[in-house]
């Protein structure tokens, strides 16, 4: 499992949730979600099953870069 944190004003976290699910569908990796601190504007992102694979490299690289 891997999680990332990310955070922004509380005005945005409704833009910033699309962004991920904007960029959880780009790049195709479809055993993730989101949970946190919405008062905060701080949310967890969490990789369920984050391997070394190759194909799960492919994907989860790319995005978390943008994270």
């Amino acid at each position: 499992m891997l999680i990332e944190d990310v955070a922004c004003p509380v005005d945005k976290l409704g833009d910033m949730t699309q962004d991920l699910v904007d960029m959880f569908q780009k790049y195709g990796y479809k055993d993730a979600s989101c949970f946190g601190h919405a008062l905060e504007g701080n949310l967890h992102l969490v990789f369920s099953q984050v391997t070394c694979t190759t194909s799960h490299n492919k994907v989860l690289k790319p995005a978390i870069s943008v994270v």
